[in-house]
């Protein structure tokens, strides 16, 4: 008890545990579901370690821990359920390109939604899912960068991306306001795009699937999803190069509130910032700029969805700047090549960097 008592200790005055990672600017609110110990709640559990770790009263303990069953829904009964067309078979080891599946929808009408959850249908060998709803088609034929191009454009989202599985993050599962739902159009159909990362332990077979409890009716809000990122042949990290510095920025054309942002890198991903900036009208140089989200050390295994409390309000004409730094040196513990030159790419060992909202246009349906 005494090894154990001592690494929660060090775990916990190091804020290692509870993983997260998130910091939102005070000034913009608070972050939901952070799981962060206060400083009270830390002295208490390093008073206790100094005392002994003495065990407390028994009738004081609460209920053992019920975990929830795996066939459980954390968005309650759904009212239908979507899943891939059929098992598809993950190699034992190697690298896979990112898999598109394509579920018909048969909707003749619009459908909206108010909550989602994604679920991998063997956790062990899928990294994460993104579920776009895209026109339906009778073609079968989907994968490769070719598909990548078709869902995303070159700036951005051509079809709608709609939500996400990924490691550790609690939007997982997402269960909106009564006033708020997201759109699937009539005619479309869903495109699973999955990263499968093999266990090196044998062969087995994934059939991921999505759950959504429908709307009564249209919403007097609509919730939307965009995404900027560094496109392909967007940068090159240098070998060996412990914080190498990227920048993108994004422009809004409408007033929006904002509802939750998402960084993403890969192995090599060490810092991120967002800010809001103002521009010199006739140098276009940066002339104010106010941080609005930092993650001081970012985690590839904790890729959270970072809701704010209080929606953002960016006024049409607003632009924000997110910061990446990345550590391509062998001081990165989870570097796979330090010696290597490093591209956008899908695979792990590849990199990316993007930015990812959930938002409102500003006063979508409220009544003067």
């Amino acid at each position: 008890m005494a090894y154990n008592a001592e690494k929660i200790r060090e775990v916990v005055t190091d804020r290692r545990m509870p993983p997260w990672h998130g910091l939102l600017n005070p000034e913009f609110g608070t972050l939901r579901n952070d799981k962060r110990l206060s400083n009270e709640e830390i002295e208490t559990l390093v008073s206790w370690i100094d005392a002994g770790a003495p065990e407390g009263n028994r009738a004081d303990a609460p209920p053992p821990l019920r975990w929830p069953d795996q066939a459980a829904w954390e968005i309650g009964k759904p009212d239908f359920v979507y899943r891939m067309p059929q098992p598809f078979r993950v190699p034992k080891s190697g690298a896979l390109e990112y898999q598109f599946f394509r579920v018909p929808m048969n909707l003749d009408d619009d459908r909206w939604f108010r909550a989602v959850e994604i679920k991998p249908g063997n956790p062990e060998v899928v990294h994460h899912i993104t579920l776009h709803v895209a026109p339906s088609t009778s073609s079968k034929q989907l994968g490769g960068l070719a598909t990548m191009a078709q869902l995303y454009g070159l700036n951005g989202e051509r079809a709608h991306l709609i939500n996400d599985f990924l490691p550790g993050d609690t939007y997982n599962a997402k269960t909106y306001p009564p006033d708020q739902a997201v759109l699937i159009p009539k005619h479309t159909d869903l495109i699973f795009e999955v990263h499968y990362t093999p266990n090196n332990r044998a062969a087995t077979t994934d059939q991921s699937v999505v759950a959504f409890r429908w709307a009564d009716a249209p919403p007097r809000q609509q919730v939307h999803t965009i995404v900027f990122r560094k496109a392909i042949g967007g940068f090159r990290i240098p070998p060996q190069d412990p914080h190498y510095r990227m920048e993108d920025t994004y422009y809004f054309k409408h007033d929006v509130d904002l509802d939750a942002i998402r960084p993403h890198f890969h192995f090599r991903g060490k810092s991120y910032r967002l800010e809001l900036i103002k521009r010199h009208p006739q140098t276009d140089e940066i002339v104010e700029r106010q941080t609005i989200l930092t993650v001081p050390v970012f985690d590839p295994a904790w890729q959270r969805t970072y809701e704010l409390a209080t929606p953002l309000r960016m006024e049409a004409g607003s632009e924000l700047l997110a910061t990446g730094n990345f550590d391509n040196s062998p001081i990165n513990p989870n570097n796979p090549d330090p010696t290597a030159e490093v591209h956008w790419g899908q695979q792990s060992s590849d990199e990316m960097f993007s930015t990812r909202f959930k938002y409102r246009l500003a006063n979508e349906g409220v009544t003067q």
